[in-house]
């Protein structure tokens, strides 16, 4: 999976792979039925599905390779991991599906999971209707067309089909349209369900007329599988994606995100939290509500973010709609596993009166350890080496933060004196635009020199997709010239090898940053660092994203003031590191650095003259 799926698009997905060991505990935690039914929303290379099937067949070996392929069901936004998982299924059916009588329907889905259409529901008198859309002409579909994913999707074929001999035709009356799907069904169909697909059939027919076919049939038939799924499942298992709202480009989809994160009471309380939130809060939420049965059970692989960090409150206080949280695994003490700790949280579908409120005697839980031979084997190879310990988790309070404690911890209104005074830095990206490297000897201070520069070869490595190998090149102005830090640099009480960035801003009378556009700094005479950042402009202004369409990189730069704001005359900064993955904190002393230092988003400062 890992081999044929390249690692930025993987990154850009949020997927990370699951080892067997991992789906297998999971899956072997879960009390299944015989007619349980298994879903996987974010299938990626069908791990979770395989474990799912295995036990099916140790606990229950008289079901059919149709019977547990009707139960095991995924979804995945990418296609290739849709056919990667289709290709698991297979294999961990295969000797059953030598032995069954008729073609066994593998239930692996491309979809946008988070693209149920919920919202566009509204009840009839014969179930609920999903407005969907095909070109321009909006289709009511009965919820009961959906009862049958493989009817469905057969039947939509049909409708292309006759959408396409009869264009340019009269369309087909309902009547005939029907006699001839049930012709081709090779069974009787209710008249609901002819009647949604002939309004398929004549929205297609109309986009193919117009010139706009496209295609309708893969929409219809991928985007709304999630449909066919609505609160028909035992057990929702998996790995959501691992990315944060920030890091979405498009402004419609994040439109769309917060607007499912409100309605599932994920969206955090305070503005400044939201850019940090995890996706996968919101797949846990809407999962529960959308997918799950009543007091039906989810468990989720989740970065351990949710133990702790202020935007995940929601998840863990039992704000969010329906997700009741039963059981509670840390992983951190497991290695190797992801590139940041993990955990996994179990919950049920509330309903009625069940309260989703975190208990105050805690929740069980198990904290797992072990120094595995590598990432990826199956349970029976890491038994000896994986420990696991019953502990009780609790929902513990300082002030308005929160954490999943192993202690029970009264609420205390009484927080740490520093906690206000401390403040995230500034957002330096794109990277490949503000880190450098000198490309010829600088001799003593860089104040005052001019030099050649280029992009660091660091920070284009690390760079996304869009922005990666831009390089930039050519003759600076070391006035322009700061020291910063990331994560890396921040070692236990020291600071290592601060980055140069170079920064279209300059220091005012008021010991503060302004910025300044190349032609603000051609005019100060430095045409050489003016070259550069018009170099900078024209880059931002051809792949900025569609939300920053009238943001400059100035404005970015200093988004909230996060960069004028700095105080460059304080003597002493502490910074620790935003990510909980490397806690490490410093000291720095201005005196000793060759450069004015400025906070940049990876590390939170206080300025202090004492």
């Amino acid at each position: 999976y890992q081999d044929l799926i390249d690692r930025d698009t993987r990154h850009s997905l949020g997927e990370y792979y699951t080892p067997d060991w991992l789906c297998e505990t999971i899956v072997g935690e879960l009390e299944f039925g015989e007619d349980s039914r298994v879903l996987d929303p974010s299938c990626g290379s069908g791990s979770f599905l395989r474990a799912a099937i295995e036990k099916f067949v140790i606990e229950f070996p008289r079901l059919s390779a149709y019977e547990i392929a009707s139960r095991v069901c995924g979804l995945d936004i990418h296609p290739l991991s849709v056919q990667i998982s289709k290709a698991t299924v297979l294999l961990t059916l295969k000797d059953k599906v030598a032995q069954s009588p008729k073609p066994v329907f593998l239930g692996v889905h491309l979809a946008n999971t988070l693209l149920s259409p919920t919202d566009s529901a509204s009840p009839g008198l014969f179930g609920e209707t999903f407005n969907i859309w095909i070109d321009d002409t909006r289709v009511g579909i009965n919820t009961r067309v959906f009862d049958d994913p493989q009817l469905f999707e057969e039947a939509v074929h049909v409708a292309e089909r006759f959408a396409d001999f009869t264009k340019g035709d009269d369309d087909m009356s309902i009547a005939d349209f029907g006699q001839a799907l049930r012709e081709r069904a090779g069974k009787p169909l209710e008249e609901i369900f002819a009647n949604c697909i002939h309004e398929i059939y004549r929205a297609f027919k109309s986009a193919k007329e117009a010139g706009r076919n496209g295609i309708w049939e893969f929409i219809v038939r991928n985007l709304y599988k999630p449909c066919f799924f609505h609160r028909g499942f035992d057990f929702v298992v998996g790995n959501p994606p691992w990315f944060t709202f920030s890091s979405i480009d498009n402004a419609n989809y994040q439109d769309l995100l917060r607007d499912i994160a409100r309605n599932t009471g994920t969206w955090p309380a305070k503005k400044a939290n939201a850019p940090h939130m995890e996706i996968a809060a919101i797949f846990l939420a809407h999962c529960t509500d959308y997918f799950l049965k009543d007091k039906g059970t989810l468990a989720f692989v989740l970065p351990r973010s949710f133990f702790q960090a202020d935007h995940h409150d929601n998840t863990r206080s039992g704000a969010a709609r329906f997700v009741r949280v039963k059981e509670i695994w840390d992983l951190e003490d497991v290695s190797p596993l992801f590139n940041v700790p993990s955990c996994v949280i179990i919950s049920e579908r509330a309903s009625g009166s069940r309260s989703t409120t975190f208990p105050r005697r805690g929740r069980v839980g198990r904290r797992f350890s072990g120094r595995l031979e590598g990432h990826n084997a199956n349970l029976r190879e890491v038994r000896d080496r994986l420990k696991s310990k019953k502990v009780t988790f609790h929902y513990s309070k300082l002030g308005a933060a929160s954490a999943f404690t192993t202690q029970k911890i009264g609420e205390l209104s009484q927080t740490n004196h520093y906690k206000e005074l401390f403040r995230q830095g500034a957002t330096l990206v794109p990277r490949n635009f503000y880190f450098v490297e000198p490309t010829q000897n600088v001799e003593g201070s860089f104040k005052g020199r001019i030099f050649t520069a280029k992009t660091s070869a660091a920070a284009n490595a690390q760079a996304k997709d869009k922005w990666r190998n831009i390089i930039i090149s050519g003759r600076v102005s070391g006035d322009y010239l700061f020291r910063t830090a990331l994560s890396q640099n921040v070692l236990p009480f020291t600071l290592h090898e601060p980055p140069l960035v170079l920064l279209p801003a300059v220091r005012t009378d008021s010991n503060r940053l302004e910025m300044a556009g190349s032609e603000d700094i051609l005019k100060a005479g430095n045409i050489e660092t003016a070259n550069w950042f018009r170099k900078v402009e024209e880059e931002w202004s051809k792949r900025r994203t569609e939300k920053n369409r009238s943001t400059s990189n100035t404005e970015y730069l200093d988004w909230r003031g996060k960069l004028t704001s700095q105080p460059l005359n304080i003597p002493h900064i502490v910074i620790y590191t935003a990510s909980s993955k490397d806690a490490n904190a410093t000291v720095i002393t201005r005196d000793g650095l060759d450069l004015d230092f400025v906070v940049e988003s990876k590390t939170y400062a206080l300025f202090t003259t004492d």
